[in-house]
């Protein structure tokens, strides 16, 4: 593909350089332009306001400064600042306390907690101390005595949720904190299969079952993914409790049937081999039985689910009164959602509505991995909110508890996307939604009447929305940003009246870095007819009459849009690294394409028993549209990367439109249909002879002989059914005389822990720059010389 003396001439000038990330081509000041992207979000401080609400629930408090200068600012309903505490007035205390200066210049704290005697308790260097702002006296407070720590007995560590593992379906134990009975006397959680209390009176643990066994153990529920901005920060679970604190609801989970596979640990002396259940497609599920559970005669008591083989089921709440537990149960093919009440005493169930749809009714990852069924409680116990796709577009209605329907909230040509407040006294619905036709992945905040009526948009700026409400509901904070405007932070009212503005984000440093703002473009799909939406990043230093490879950032997969529209600055460094890239000299692209959510459910459905069919033909149009549109991409020189689905599609693009893609690197890639149960509701269900041929078509290992460009694998080996995976996919390109190269990733999952994952990008930086820029690289050697 290029020469091989100008690639080594290449390598020896970056090895006198002593180029850390591998950079083949790049100076430098790229070189260290893109180590500082990859910490992106160290680049850039404040804009995002957290609220912490007073209790009258109408005015909050926040610390902005960072730990040089922070102060606390008190903020009320009408929008007016002040401080809340008198900086120089809290460091004099601390300092008369200490006897000695503080270090910087703000408050030596960013919270506190009120204590029963009026003054503030805070955390300065490890230790707790006791603040009355109204003497201006800082108190050191006693540290815990050996026996409370070792015993784990203060009121601190009793009434602190620990972490446990919770079973989940389909996939390993995530950990997760207990979670507190309603009238604080005890924690939940799993221990060895097993429901077990924890005491908030003395720490002790009492097990409400003693049956349970790993293969057939009791759980509570699915937890819920907690995000912030920039990604995951854990797993919370969701309240199983009965509101009078009696009972539980949880689940026993039969893994008994489903298949065990051997995953092989290699570090130690011997290896070491440890059997793992996995659910292939058409294999037998985890079989999930719901019950409710006596907290006082430790009775569990089976819920009158009807037949659980092949079914999911998703706790969403119990009514106020606790007379009924409400569930959601899913076919296993996800064509039908039937939501259930079930009544403990005397036991029954009862479907209140349903939903079916011709293809499927909800993306399975949504539902089963992260705990988002679309349907919650109202908080009076009046009735149900739920979303459905059954108009063609993401809608959401208002149900009573016998199944009828009070209104549809929202209509119109645009997705509504999540409930994010509800205010029983004033009967509104505040929403989230794509509600401008123009711009159809802006984020904007909605109100509704709770019993139908003209829908409002409380936010009017381009870009991503995300709304904090008070307790009161009477405002909420507004913290928005686009790709290209950086993240602020709003006080509005309910009714969208901008009361002031809270924070601004500081991209000083960044803006020193070298920042060029990435643009937003659109394109036709395959079909000519429908738009697509993207995101490209330019370099720093990017000048317009030069001519830059370019890279694609691909993910694929119907569960998620990719492409980031916020004000971008991850903290990790893969979801950091299209931005990064672009400064080694690249211009990279990113695209949702049909198949994708969040669009109309036509949209979506372009991916039913056609995975692997579209999406190429998409995603290679967008490229070849906009490199005739700027001179500046050069599609002689084209690359592509994605991880786990993403790996899929790097290989279905160096396949497919192998005239196009010259290079891509698949990390954590999946190739094999048959081997996960998630591909199942968008090939048609359970492998069978009516989507036999579906299957076969997605199944990546027939492009083998197809494959043109130059690629890498990247597997953890502790990422059980890909790794396999990636293995038959690198014996099928040795069948086939294909040329590639192989990362392999030692006791890693399916994402990388740090030095991993420093490993993986220095990888992928190297592996494009030998086969994207060394033409490049060559002349600038040249030139220098």
């Amino acid at each position: 593909m290029r020469g091989r003396g100008a690639r080594s001439l290449v390598v020896l000038t970056v090895a006198a350089l002593g180029a850390a990330t591998a950079g083949l081509a790049q100076s430098p000041a790229q070189q260290e332009r893109y180590e500082r992207y990859l910490e992106l979000g160290s680049l850039v401080t404040g804009g995002r306001v957290t609220p912490n609400w007073l209790a009258d629930g109408t005015g909050f408090w926040f610390a902005e400064g960072g730990p040089e200068n922070t102060v606390l600012i008190q903020v009320d309903r009408a929008g007016q600042r002040r401080p809340l505490l008198d900086v120089a007035r809290v460091r004099e205390a601390f300092r008369t306390a200490l006897g000695r200066e503080l270090p910087y210049r703000g408050l030596p704290f960013e919270t506190f907690v009120p204590r029963a005697d009026g003054r503030l308790q805070v955390t300065f260097e490890g230790r707790s101390y006791a603040l009355d702002t109204v003497a201006n006296r800082v108190a050191r407070l006693p540290r815990n005595s050996y026996v409370d720590d070792v015993y784990q007995l203060s009121d601190e560590a009793r009434f602190t949720p620990r972490p446990f593992q919770m079973p989940r379906y389909l996939v390993p134990d995530a950990t997760t904190m207990e979670v507190l009975s309603p009238d604080r006397r005890q924690f939940v959680s799993i221990q060895n299969g097993n429901l077990v209390l924890r005491s908030t009176a003395d720490g002790r643990y009492d097990p409400l079952t003693r049956d349970g066994t790993p293969d057939f153990g009791w759980t509570t529920e699915a937890p819920r993914v907690a995000l912030k901005a920039g990604g995951v920060i854990g797993m919370v679970a969701l309240d199983p409790w009965s509101p009078d604190g009696t009972m539980l609801y949880a689940a026993r989970l039969d893994r008994r049937q489903v298949e065990v596979n051997p995953r092989q640990h290699f570090l130690k002396r011997n290896d070491e081999v440890v059997p793992i259940r996995v659910v292939r497609a058409g294999g037998a599920l985890d079989e999930y039985q719901p019950h409710v559970v006596s907290v006082l005669s430790k009775e569990t008591v089976p819920l009158d689910v009807g037949p659980t083989r092949d079914r999911f089921f998703n706790l969403i709440g119990w009514r106020p009164d606790g007379s009924e537990v409400i569930l959601a149960r899913y076919e296993r093919d996800f064509r039908r959602m039937d939501l259930l009440a079930c009544r403990p005493v005397p036991k029954a169930c009862r479907v209140v509505v349903s939903d079916t749809a011709s293809t499927f009714v909800a993306v399975q990852h949504e539902v089963i991995y992260y705990g988002n069924t679309g349907v919650s409680l109202l908080p009076d116990g009046s009735g149900i909110l739920m979303f459905s796709t059954r108009s063609g577009w993401r809608q959401l209605y208002h149900y009573d508890f016998d199944g009828r329907l009070v209104a549809q909230l929202t209509r119109g040509e645009y997705p509504a996307l999540s409930v994010e407040a509800v205010d029983p006294k004033a009967r509104v619905v505040y929403y989230s939604a794509h509600s401008d036709p123009k711009r159809p992945y802006d984020v904007h905040i909605m109100r509704v009447p709770l019993n139908g009526g003209p829908a409002t948009q409380l936010t009017e700026e381009p870009g991503q929305h995300e709304a904090i409400f008070s307790p009161s509901m009477a405002t909420f904070v507004d913290i928005h940003s686009a790709v290209d405007r950086p993240v602020v932070s709003d006080l509005r009212s309910n009714d969208g009246r901008r009361l002031g503005r809270l924070g601004t984000m500081d991209v000083s440093a960044l803006k020193a870095v070298g920042w060029t703002p990435p643009e937003e473009f659109t394109v036709k799909a395959a079909d000519g007819v429908t738009d697509l939406w993207g995101v490209m990043y330019k370099p720093a230093d990017f000048d317009p009459a030069k001519k830059y490879p370019v890279l694609e950032w691909i993910y694929g997969g119907p569960q998620i849009v990719w492409c980031a529209r916020n004000f971008s600055a991850p903290e990790m460094k893969q979801q950091a690294a299209a931005q990064a890239l672009a400064q080694l000299g690249y211009v990279v692209v990113c695209l949702d394409a049909r198949g994708t959510p969040e669009r109309s459910k036509a949209f979506q459905d372009v991916v039913f028993k056609a995975w692997g069919v579209n999406e190429i033909k998409d995603h290679a149009g967008a490229i070849r549209q906009l490199g005739a549109r700027h001179r500046f991409m050069d599609l002689d020189r084209v690359g592509i990367y994605g991880h786990s689905w993403g790996g899929y599609f790097t290989v279905a693009a160096l396949a497919q439109a192998p005239d196009l893609y010259k290079a891509g690197v698949a990390s954590s890639p999946g190739f094999d249909p048959y081997d996960a149960v998630i591909y199942e509701p968008y090939l048609g269900g359970i492998p069978g002879p009516g989507n036999k041929a579906a299957y076969d078509r997605a199944t990546a290992f027939n492009w083998a002989p197809s494959l043109k460009g130059k690629l890498m694998l990247v597997a953890g080996t502790n990422d059980n059914s890909v790794l396999t995976s990636t293995m038959k996919m690198a014996h099928a390109l040795i069948e086939a005389g294909v040329d590639h190269e192989f990362v392999v990733l030692p006791e890693q999952y399916h994402g990388y822990g740090t030095r991993f994952e420093n490993y993986f990008l220095r990888k992928k930086a190297d592996f494009f720059a030998r086969w994207l820029l060394a033409d490049e690289g060559s002349a600038r050697v040249k030139a220098s010389r």
